[in-house]
């Protein structure tokens, strides 16, 4: 997991990085990050972690939306949203 937490880091920009207050809770109260449909490498990655929630019996569900909420950063793979 800390390989592929390393390649994710490496690959993808931590949208704080950009956008400081993008989780804050006060001004963006709830916000999440979603993956674009359209991010197939980085959806590729997490099967490994989904694997592992799996393995110890965590239940997770897959959540797809067009209409994500308020937007409080965007690039080309990634949305956060309220």
């Amino acid at each position: 997991m800390r390989d592929s937490n390393a390649r994710c880091d490496a690959a993808y920009v931590d949208p704080t990085t950009v956008v400081p207050d993008c989780y804050d809770r006060a001004a963006n109260p709830g916000a999440r990050a979603w993956f674009k449909e359209t991010a197939d490498e980085l959806l590729e990655l997490t099967a490994g972690y989904l694997d592992l929630l799996d393995r110890y019996g965590v239940a997770w569900v897959r959540l797809t939306t067009d209409a994500p909420g308020r937007v409080t950063y965007e690039d080309d793979v990634q949305v956060v949203a309220v």
